[in-house]
């Protein structure tokens, strides 16, 4: 098998989902030894990258990435076994291996000032939430962080998506009526841990669509779907919530940019923003909010479908064609009913999306 033709193989899509009767460490240990049996199949020796200063030996390559997959099971199997510190002392040892020996397998890159991020929360009443209140959950509250995919209990995270669309899925669709919303704008640069496919198709032999290959494992680890979200533990956050832990005792990252489990593609790569990035706090506190994240955004204030149409009577207007492409070309193509495509500045998302954009960001005291 030649490498591009690797790269565009239907095994790395993602998010997966574990057979019902077949366990989590049992699924992801098996997805990885086929992961390493792919690599096998290459019939070159090496492999020219676009990017990178030499050929890469895929003998030397497979050992490196046998090596880390040993790594991510062992960090696993101690969870599982009860010690959870030292499945982060593994997990450390395996990632920080890899950033140091070979650093540039990691996909680090960074979002530059004045980007936009979205958030949404639920909420019924037609009174808004405070721009604070649409931030991370306050240490003073620090008890109503439930587990999530990128946190631990009791420790609070900041969740954003690129799109009004991906936080909608992220709360699996909640009514139009059911939820307020806000924009943040970065005003310092946002370094992060890319585990997204973005632009590799563009180039199947860059040194992008090698990064995402050789951090897929990782990646794989971090996207499995949740059988049962009743379920008080969750063992498909175990490698995520020790990667956040990891990003926040690195001080050269902010945040973890990947893809929701909850929107699924045909591709490897998905086509538009249909991702989140995750911030963990950086202080301790016994209250308020974490101040390198209040002075990393300025946000809007809230508004919702509700609101809006309180405000407006109901009444639509037209908006221009250049301005609804903007905010479409965000998603190119998004089927809300199957079968049928349309335009995401057309949507209800989108139009709230608009709103949003138009309005101007304040600091966050």
């Amino acid at each position: 098998m030649e490498f591009r033709d690797l790269v565009k193989d239907s095994f790395f899509h993602l998010p997966k989902e574990a057979p019902k009767n077949t366990s989590y460490r049992e699924f992801i240990f098996d997805l990885l030894d086929q992961y390493l049996l792919l690599l096998s199949t290459l019939k070159n020796k090496t492999v020219n990258i676009e990017g990178l200063s030499k050929p890469k030996r895929i003998s030397t390559t497979i050992k490196i990435q046998d090596e880390f997959i040993k790594g991510l099971k062992r960090t696993i199997h101690l969870y599982l076994d009860g010690q959870p510190s030292n499945a982060y002392a593994q997990f450390q040892d395996t990632i920080n291996y890899r950033t140091g020996k070979y650093k540039k397998i990691l996909n680090i890159s960074s979002f530059h000032t004045d980007e936009n991020f979205y958030r949404i929360r639920l909420k019924q009443e037609n009174f808004a939430l405070s721009s604070k209140e649409m931030f991370h959950i306050p240490f003073e509250l620090r008890g109503k962080v439930t587990t999530q995919r990128y946190s631990i209990p009791g420790f609070p995270s900041l969740y954003l998506a690129k799109t009004l669309y991906v936080g909608w899925e992220e709360l699996h669709r909640p009514s139009l009526n059911n939820f307020q919303a806000v924009r943040l704008k970065n005003v310092k640069k946002l370094k992060y841990l890319d585990l997204t496919a973005s632009n590799i198709s563009e180039n199947l032999t860059s040194d992008k669509a090698y990064k995402y290959l050789m951090t897929w494992p990782l990646i794989a680890c971090c996207s499995i779907k949740v059988g049962d979200y009743s379920d008080p533990f969750k063992p498909q956050y175990i490698v995520p919530q020790l990667l956040t832990q990891w990003i926040r005792n690195n001080k050269e990252l902010d945040a973890i940019k990947y893809n929701s489990t909850h929107i699924t593609t045909n591709d490897i790569e998905t086509t538009g923003d249909l991702y989140n990035i995750v911030l963990p706090v950086r202080d301790n506190k016994d209250s308020g909010y974490c101040d390198n994240l209040t002075n990393m955004f300025e946000i809007t204030e809230t508004i919702s479908q509700q609101l809006l149409d309180f405000k407006s009577g109901g009444m639509t207007f037209l908006d221009s064609e250049k301005e609804i492409k903007r905010i479409s070309d965000k998603i190119p193509a998004i089927e809300f009913i199957r079968g049928s495509k349309t335009p995401y500045g057309y949507s209800i998302l989108g139009k709230l999306e608009k709103e949003l954009d138009r309005m101007k960001t304040k600091k966050i005291h």
